[in-house]
C-alpha cells in the first residue's frame, strides 16, 4: 500500500470519530469503518491514498463513479465508500499534534 509522501494515514484518511459517526446521517459506525478500510487498502491497491480533504463530496462521487468498477467495489461497498467520506467531509480536520 501506497501512502504518498511521508504523510499518516489518519492524517489522509482520518479514522471514524463520534463526530464522523453524527455527521453520518444515521450510517452506522460498520459502514463508515468498512468505507474507509475500502477506501485506504482496495483504492490504495492501485495507486497512493489521496487525502480526504482534497476533494468535495461532489468531486469524490465522481472519482468514485469512474473508479469503482476498477476496484471491483459492488453497490453496498460504493456506498460505504461514500457514506464514510461525506462523513469524513462534513467534520473539520484536526489539527496535528505538536
Amino acid at each position: 500500500m501506497t501512502l504518498g509522501g511521508c504523510a499518516s494515514l489518519d492524517a489522509l484518511a482520518p479514522p471514524v470519530s463520534p463526530a464522523m459517526l453524527r455527521a453520518g446521517h444515521g450510517v452506522g459506525s460498520g459502514t463508515l469503518e468498512n468505507g474507509r478500510l475500502l477506501l485506504t487498502t482496495r483504492c490504495a491497491s492501485c495507486h497512493r491514498v489521496y487525502p480526504v480533504a482534497a476533494y468535495p463530496s461532489a468531486k469524490w462521487k465522481t472519482i468514485l463513479a469512474e473508479m469503482a468498477p476498477r476496484a471491483k467495489l459492488d453497490t453496498a461497498q460504493h456506498a460505504a465508500v461514500l457514506a464514510y467520506l461525506d462523513a469524513a467531509l462534513a467534520v473539520p480536520p484536526t489539527p496535528p499534534a505538536r
